[in-house]
């Protein structure tokens, strides 16, 4: 082979490995931006209930509040079915947001998944997890919601 035609081919290959390496590039950054995603849902969620978690005063404070404005309809489900405090509930409410904001950020993160549905489906066979479900309509997007009533009616 002549020299020039050396030289094509590497110019060949050069051009193959450019490409290739674009193609993982795009493939890490969208992995990136779901991981990003993922973490920022769980922040949110962490930024709602920490608060409640850390301060023993909290909780009572928001219950003196919602006792004048009204208890919303979560705190109010769990407060006549389980007989709890307002404080209790608004509390366990905090509580059940961080968890199901963490399943919502594994299907932002992964998708559907086995291993997902069979948490969610553990998940709605406690009571106040389908009482919460029930009654939670702003804290999950759209889609999550949509896949979660596919797991809950079997699809």
């Amino acid at each position: 082979m002549k020299l020039q035609q050396w030289a094509y081919w590497a110019e060949i290959a050069a051009s193959l490995g450019v490409v290739v390496t674009l193609v993982l590039l795009i493939q890490e950054v969208r992995g990136n931006t779901k991981a990003l995603e993922r973490q920022a849902t769980l922040d949110r969620a962490t930024s709602i209930t920490f608060p409640f978690f850390a301060s023993p005063e909290l909780p009572a404070v928001l219950a003196k509040i919602k006792a004048v404005d009204g208890l919303g309809h979560l705190s109010q489900a769990f407060v006549e079915r389980y007989d709890l405090t307002p404080a209790e509930a608004i509390l366990w409410q905090r509580h059940l947001i961080d968890v199901w904001m963490g399943l919502e950020a594994d299907y932002s993160l992964s998708g559907e998944s086995q291993e997902l549905e069979s948490a969610i489906r553990f998940r709605l066979t406690f009571p106040d997890n389908q009482v919460y479900w029930e009654h939670s309509v702003p804290f999950s997007g759209a889609d999550f919601r949509e896949y979660v009533e596919g797991v809950r009616e079997g699809r």
